[in-house]
């Protein structure tokens, strides 16, 4: 018997809306915020940079040894081509967020030494 628009719908939405408010979904989201939070009050500065740097290496990472054929991990079903590309295009995502931060840090770093910053 054919499922009626009651049926799909309503399984469609709870299934969009568990997968939202999932800890796979949930946890990233909260981290970013929090990251974001700490990074946008002036005396945590420093430490919101450091996590947002962190996090980025760990979802580059993470990207990428997911999709490496390891023996530990699942891939039921199968990979597909448009799945890599997606891991490949987060992965450079990740790039523009750990250069800022990373040269924020280190320019952070300079000013607090009192060292010359080497890009002006």
């Amino acid at each position: 018997m054919p499922r009626g628009w009651r049926d799909t719908d309503w399984a469609d939405a709870a299934s969009g809306f568990i997968t939202a408010v999932g800890p796979e979904s949930l946890f990233p989201t909260l981290v970013w915020i929090g990251a974001l939070v700490l990074w946008l009050v002036p005396s945590t500065r420093t430490a919101g940079a450091w996590i947002l740097l962190a996090w980025a290496v760990v979802n580059l990472v993470g990207g990428t040894i997911s999709v490496l054929p390891l023996p530990i991990l699942p891939f039921e079903p199968a990979q597909t081509v448009e799945h890599y590309a997606f891991h490949a295009f987060y992965a450079a995502t990740q790039l523009p967020l750990i250069g800022a931060t990373a040269i924020w840090i280190s320019r952070r770093a300079r000013a607090r030494s009192g060292a010359p910053d080497r890009a002006r």
